[in-house]
């Protein structure tokens, strides 16, 4: 009679040595020797083995470059279709997780029988309890690392996957230092589980409710998180011996276990540690985020949520965090009456404190509640009266800040910041610099303050996309001298004003001149903030946008890709600036030859900007603009050109018939025209876009440039060839700062032997365009854009 495997796994049908002797013969028959190849890999030895899997060290086989992988090979073969989804499912889930703590999922499959199996990043490190002990790691380094972990696991929850068996052995410290975290192989996205996946866990590290068979939540990474928290603060000699049993211990939950194991901790750790590993689930930390605040916050030696705010606990902390404070009042405390006057002053300042805080929070809810939400109230107009829009809601609660916040000017000046910065997310320019006129007037707001610097900034930053480049210089130098001065060089503050002020010269003039500058940037914020962080990610952003501007993406691939990572570790996955770094990347993997992926990434990214913010804001037109251009380089003109279209549309309601945002529109709108033999309708595209540049002085040059070469086109196209050339002689003007094998550059180059050759200079023409598509080959595929139809060309020439 055949035997239940099932029945084998939980012990049912046969028990003990029986069992657990057929178990091991399991295992044997799917262990790999040797030599075998499994995919493109050759395992080498075996690394580990656990109840599910087994991990090999390998190394690629095929020959076209040397790699070593870990390996992890599924003890059990699964060939239905449910395993099959299963599998695929991980194994996305596995591929979406770039997290610098995170090891990385290099390939993936399953053999003809079922068996899955993957390649992972291989790091070469030790587990990260052994770490700590060989190491002789002082307390707040082994936090440090606890708090990568959690910054991976909380990285991994915002993408919808929970680990499910956190556990010093799936931790390595590699030889950088660093914390990666292994092993999602039995993570599963939220709320998508079934029986098989419920199963897999390490009993010793499992949250009770794990235990119990009940469905895992994000809850259950935080009680293992704080299991792990408990193993590694431990700093008893012994440590070695009882690391592998302190989890078991305080699986007990028994008071005596606990407090056996938490004795030696410092109080507040301790009740960090007890609030991560509370026996009912919403008695924990709500995420992964909030218990790494509070171990911050222990670090800091600031107040944990963990533990009561008492008075006396709060001063307590408070004079730990200033110990000349602390000597100076102990110096009057032996006075009697100074030591007194001091400790209730203080105390009396951070009660003040806490109390403006509040009045602010009431003050900005009222005014919400009141000022906005109100004028929206559509029980407060006629009731053939039409929904009120945002643009209308916003502009009466406009008109309400000063009065709304008459005692607080500071909090008023933040106010109107950040209402102008939503008026510049439609595009309402004036009105949003209007709003930050009404900032600067505020009595009370003092010169060079912190509302003051943002509210300059934000005025900067709208300068810069308004094309304003010498104005936005002037005001963002001013605001980084101002916050270097008072803030410090390497504050927050000052470094995202530093960034935008590069920006602006960046966006000045997008030739990846200010590279040097934005790397220094990065390698000063990587040294104040840690890694990852927002302005580090912003910053390779840039560098990467440059070369997508240029038509070169694949000269800042490492930058986009790290853009990427940073910004969704720091910012989340819908995030604005991760999305427009989604974007670049997109163009990164077309150029990859991957266009189907990124026409995913791009149509994910547009419709999550448009879905959280609008379809009418700016960054979401933007997006949309670039997926056209993906579809256009994809050879999907016609609906490319429908995409065109409607964003023109778009942008002329919301910014006007004139704006210089409509020059992208118009010109990529035209060169589908172009290609769909329409030159008629392409030449008025272009012909608008260059009115527009005409009135607007301001307008990069790489953007005329770019006009002017799309007008020659079409002009030549209609048989039209000395208004061409003098079109390029525009173009050619417009172009004289750029690199000589700029892109763009070599794109009117070209289009400049095409109308040679169509005035019958075919030898001349011919030489010519022979040198522009060698040049342009240097840097782009033959499928693009610029360089395409010059191939084409040339083809038809005899």
């Amino acid at each position: 009679m055949a035997i239940d495997e099932d029945a084998l796994r939980t012990g049912g049908a046969l028990q003990g040595a029986v069992a657990a002797s057929l178990l091991r013969a399991r295992e044997r028959a799917a262990e790999l020797a040797p030599g075998e190849q499994v995919g493109l890999y050759r395992v080498v030895r075996e690394l580990a083995r656990g109840g599910m899997a087994i991990v090999y060290l390998a190394e690629r086989a095929d020959g076209e470059y040397e790699q070593q992988v870990a390996l992890k090979w599924m003890l059990d073969a699964h060939p239905d279709a449910a395993s099959a989804g299963q599998f695929r499912r991980e194994r996305q889930a596995l591929a979406d997780l770039r997290h610098p703590n995170i090891a990385r999922l290099l390939d993936g499959g399953r053999t003809g029988d079922g068996r899955p199996w993957f390649a992972m990043e291989l790091i070469d490190g030790e587990r990260i309890d052994v770490h700590c002990v060989r190491s002789a790691l002082p307390l707040a380094r082994r936090l440090d690392l606890f708090l990568q972990v959690c910054s991976a696991v909380a990285f991994a929850h915002a993408r919808g996957v929970i680990h499910r068996d956190i556990k010093p052995n799936n931790v390595l410290v590699d030889l950088d230092l660093s914390a990666k975290l292994l092993d999602f192989g039995i993570a599963q996205l939220l709320g998508d589980i079934d029986e098989s996946v419920a199963r897999a866990c390490t009993p010793d590290f499992a949250s009770p409710e794990q235990l119990r068979g009940e469905t895992p939540t994000i809850a259950s990474d935080v009680y293992q998180l704080g299991r792990l928290l408990a193993v590694l603060s431990s700093h008893d000699e012994a440590e070695r011996a009882t690391l592998a049993t302190a989890a078991t211990e305080i699986q007990a939950e028994g008071a005596a276990a606990q407090a056996a194991l938490l004795a030696d901790l410092p109080v507040d750790l301790a009740a960090i540690v007890r609030m991560a590993i509370a026996t009912d689930p919403h008695a924990r930390y709500a995420t992964a985020d909030a218990l790494a605040e509070d171990v911050r916050a222990f670090l800091e030696r600031r107040p944990v949520r963990a533990r009561p705010r008492r008075t006396r606990y709060v001063a307590a902390r408070y004079l730990q965090r200033h110990p000349l404070g602390a000597a100076l009042a102990a110096c009057a405390l032996a006075l009697l009456v100074g030591g007194t006057a001091y400790f209730t002053a203080r105390l009396r300042a951070e009660r003040d404190l806490a109390e403006r805080q509040a009045q602010a929070a009431n003050a900005v809810l009222g005014f919400l509640n009141d000022d906005v939400f109100d004028a929206a109230n559509p029980s407060h107009r006629a009731p053939d009266a039409p929904d009120m829009t945002v643009r209308e809601a916003l502009r009466i609660a406009e008109g309400h800040v000063e009065r709304r916040f008459a005692a607080q000017p500071a909090l008023a000046a933040r106010v109107l910041t950040t209402l102008a910065d939503l008026r510049y997310q439609f595009g309402d320019f004036d009105v949003a610099l209007a709003l930050l006129d009404r900032a600067a007037a505020l009595p009370g707001v003092a010169k060079d303050g912190a509302e003051d610097l943002r509210a300059r900034a934000e005025r900067g930053m709208i300068l810069t996309t308004t094309n304003r480049f010498d104005e936005a210089e002037a005001i963002l130098g001013a605001v980084v001298a101002a916050a270097e001065r008072t803030l410090g060089r390497n504050h927050r503050d000052t470094l995202e004003y530093t960034l935008r002020q590069v920006e602006n010269a960046e966006r000045r003039d997008p030739d990846l001149s200010t590279a040097p500058r934005l790397a220094a940037l990065r390698e000063r914020a990587d040294a104040a903030l840690g890694r990852p962080n927002e302005i580090s990610g912003i910053a390779d952003y840039l560098v990467a946008d440059d070369a997508r501007l240029l038509g070169t993406p694949l000269r800042a691939a490492a930058e986009a890709r790290r853009a990427v990572d940073a910004l969704m570790a720091t910012k989340g996955p819908d995030d604005t600036a991760t999305l427009k770094a989604k974007v670049t990347l997109a163009f990164v993997e077309r150029a990859e030859g991957h266009v189907d992926d990124a026409l995913a990434t791009l149509r994910a990214a547009h419709h999550a900007q448009a879905a959280r913010y609008g379809a009418d804001t700016l960054d979401a037109l933007f997006m949309q603009n670039e997926l056209g251009m993906q579809l256009a380089y994809a050879g999907r003109d016609d609906e490319a050109g429908e995409l065109f279209a409607e964003l023109l549309g778009r942008r002329e309601r919301v910014q006007g018939a004139h704006s210089p945002q409509l020059i992208p529109a118009l010109v990529n709108l035209g060169a589908i025209r172009l290609r769909q033999k329409r030159a008629a309708d392409a030449l008025a595209q272009f012909e608008r876009s260059v009115a527009i540049i005409d009135a607007s002085p301001d307008t990069p040059r790489y953007m005329m440039a770019s006009a002017r070469r799309s007008q020659a086109d079409a002009l030549r196209e209609l048989g039209r060839l000395d208004e061409a050339i003098r079109a390029l002689d525009a173009g050619d003007e417009a172009a004289t700062g750029l690199a000589a094998d700029d892109m763009r550059r070599l794109a009117l180059r070209g289009a400049r032997a095409r109308v040679l050759i169509a005035k019958g200079g075919v030898a001349a023409g011919r030489t010519q365009l022979d040198a522009v598509i060698a040049a342009m080959r240097a840097h782009v595929d033959e499928k693009h854009p610029a360089l395409a139809p010059l191939i084409a060309a040339r083809a038809a020439l005899p």
